[in-house]
């Protein structure tokens, strides 16, 4: 199988062969509704890879509670919700070999994903916060297509257009109090959004989109158009990168931690969360051997740092 990086869909290879025959069954019935209630609507070139995005509460029910049957109802309205996320981006991004779709299109999408999910959480405690989290990565995602370039630079306005995550959580843990659920998903969210940030480094470093990792560098870098090795450079040398890879480290293993019965034992969300801790742990020895290297050496471990990065965008959460 080949891989292919997807902006922002990070891919893993185990998760995704081991769903992919039901998530492809389960797009296509996605699909059909859609075109039931709106017939005319052109849902734009098809990925054929799975992202991580889709695989998403695959994995948390894999890490919670593995033996749940997620309802197809959630499941559907989930498929909707990412192809309209993608496609936005998509919209936004000019990348015409992707999910481009039309603006009216897009509305359809974008409310029958919300109806799907407004059903499946009526009823239930969750579905106050439930609505607050949709809502939320709504206002982000139309936020973020209006917004200027030095409205862009925003890390809060990132954050607020990924709250759809907290859907799957809140769809594993239904009947568990929403405040104490989100609580404890809080270290893998957020070590989500720093894995993100770091393969994504060079574009929002040219897009000047003010993430923890790039921040510090934005305001320092002289060299007008930088290559992407210089990017990364100057990120290794400062710490930076570093830092953030840490603070990842630290939330995966916390979020670990209370998951253990579930790591490496019998969910291949559990294994791949064990094996991802494990790629990241190593990462940061290359970067320690990077500080004490010489010149021509330093270079060779630049190469591996990049490669090691390349790697986690089809690979890691």
């Amino acid at each position: 199988m080949q891989m292919q990086h997807t902006p922002n869909c990070l891919i893993n290879i185990e998760l995704a062969d081991y769903y992919r025959d039901g998530m492809t069954a389960l797009d296509t019935r996605a699909l059909t509704l859609l075109k039931k209630s709106f017939p005319t609507i052109a849902v734009g070139k098809e990925q054929h890879n799975v992202s991580m995005s889709h695989l998403f509460p695959h994995f948390v029910r894999d890490l919670i509670h593995p033996e749940l049957v997620i309802d197809e109802e959630f499941l559907i309205g989930w498929s909707l919700l990412v192809r309209y996320t993608q496609a936005l981006d998509a919209l936004m991004d000019n990348h015409t070999d992707r999910f481009l779709m039309n603006p009216s299109d897009l509305a359809c999408l974008q409310f029958a994903a919300t109806e799907c999910l407004s059903r499946y959480f009526a009823g239930s405690g969750s579905h106050d916060q439930a609505w607050i989290e949709l809502n939320a990565t709504l206002r982000g995602q139309l936020a973020e297509a209006r917004a200027t370039a030095t409205e862009r630079q925003s890390q809060e306005l990132h954050i607020e257009k990924n709250r759809f995550l907290n859907l799957a959580v809140l769809a594993v843990e239904r009947d568990q109090p929403h405040a104490s659920v989100l609580e404890d998903s809080r270290p893998l969210l957020s070590a989500i959004q720093i894995l993100d940030d770091i393969t994504d480094f060079f574009d929002d470093f040219t897009a000047r989109n003010e993430t923890g990792l790039v921040q510090g560098l934005l305001r320092s870098m002289m060299k007008p158009d930088p290559e992407r090795s210089d990017v990364l450079r100057a990120l290794v040398s400062s710490g930076a990168l570093r830092s953030q890879l840490r603070l990842a480290m630290n939330a995966l293993s916390k979020y670990q931690a209370r998951h253990a019965h579930n790591v490496g034992v019998s969910s291949p969300g559990g294994r791949y969360l064990a094996k991802l801790v494990e790629q990241l742990a190593s990462l940061e020895l290359i970067l320690t051997d990077y500080k004490g290297a010489n010149a021509s050496t330093k270079t060779s471990i630049l190469g591996e740092i990049s490669s090691r990065i390349e790697y986690l965008a089809v690979s890691s959460v």
